[in-house]
């Protein structure tokens, strides 16, 4: 198996050279579209969620459907909890504070800490 220096070695470019040629806005942050991600976020769990309150009794609660919507509720949860993890890494605004409380209103709605993430 080869160690992190040995391939680190074997990479014919540097991290920084990786940066330089990629393109200079995808390292701005974009609100607006990382506010819309948020919306789609909810949004697909808000229906996800109905469709749970409506199928889930029609089908008595069976262990297997159940743990369906566990599973894919669950994961469309992880979405949120990662767009609030990279407020704190200033992804969201170049304004700490605007990032800070949109990072701590998607961890509250999770019932998360944000501040210590």
């Amino acid at each position: 198996p080869a160690t992190t220096s040995a391939v680190r070695d074997e990479v014919p470019f540097s991290l920084g050279e990786l940066r330089e040629a990629m393109p200079q806005e995808l390292f701005e942050p974009d609100e607006g579209r990382f506010l819309q991600v948020v919306a789609i976020d909810y949004l697909r769990i808000a229906v996800v969620g109905a469709l749970g309150a409506a199928l889930l009794p029609a089908c008595d609660y069976n262990l297997f459907a159940v743990a369906a919507y566990a599973l894919l509720q669950g994961t469309l949860f992880v979405g949120p909890w990662e767009l609030g993890h990279q407020c704190n890494h200033g992804s969201f605004s170049r304004h700490r504070w605007a990032s800070d409380l949109l990072g701590a209103w998607l961890h509250t709605t999770l019932l998360m800490p944000y501040w210590s993430w």
